[in-house]
């Protein structure tokens, strides 16, 4: 497992270390599933210090680089008051029969807001599921779980979003490797807002490195 689950192509190799060596009969993969989750997060105080800083230093527009940096996730632990939006299961796995070229995918989602508040970045991490154990286990790697080697994966939005409590934001999360380095991600996502203060649709990419 990797950051954001797929990260350094590491599942590519426990599949195939599955389809060479893994008894068809009697045989166990550990963990044996997996589930991706994906929701909208406050984040002000560091994308000012760390990404909005770079419009104005000392009187130069170096915002060239911020437009690098909000291509580049974040990994790092997140308060999970900190959320505002429910979470959404984006993808669920099964070890025991993904093949290969499922690696790189694309799915929907869709978050609605829990409270008024601004939306500043994406957040995602995932699950794992020991479900062949005779008593099934999950392992999480969520900001309301006990912290982890994972952590989570923040992407910044190109703009902060302003949500009001039932108002949603849709669209689709697509991971593929990437083709110069397999071990690094390419990210997209195509999000879709309209609410009461502000109309949004965008597509963003991010490089997972």
């Amino acid at each position: 497992m990797g950051y954001f689950l797929f990260y350094e192509s590491m599942l590519q190799s426990v599949l195939y270390a599955r389809d060479r060596w893994l008894r068809t009969q009697g045989g166990y993969l550990l963990p044996d599933g997996a589930t991706l989750f994906l929701c909208g997060i406050e984040d002000a105080s560091y994308r000012r210090e760390k990404i909005d800083f770079w419009d104005n230093i000392y009187g130069f527009d170096f915002s060239c680089i911020k437009r690098v940096a909000l291509t580049e996730p974040l990994v790092d632990y997140v308060d999970a008051d900190q959320l505002v939006t429910d979470i959404c299961p984006v993808l669920r796995i099964d070890l025991r029969r993904l093949e290969s070229h499922a690696l790189d995918w694309s799915a929907a989602f869709r978050i609605t807001a829990e409270r008024d508040d601004f939306v500043h970045a994406f957040l995602v991490y995932f699950d794992v599921h020991f479900g062949c154990c005779h008593r099934p286990l999950t392992f999480s790697t969520g900001p309301s779980s006990p912290q982890t080697h994972w952590k989570q994966t923040v992407m910044y939005l190109d703009r902060a979003l302003p949500l009001l409590t039932g108002e949603f934001i849709e669209g689709t999360l697509a991971c593929r490797r990437n083709r110069r380095n397999p071990r690094d991600l390419d990210i997209g996502i195509s999000y879709r807002f309209q609410g009461a203060r502000m109309k949004a649709r965008k597509r963003l990419r991010y490089i997972m490195h």
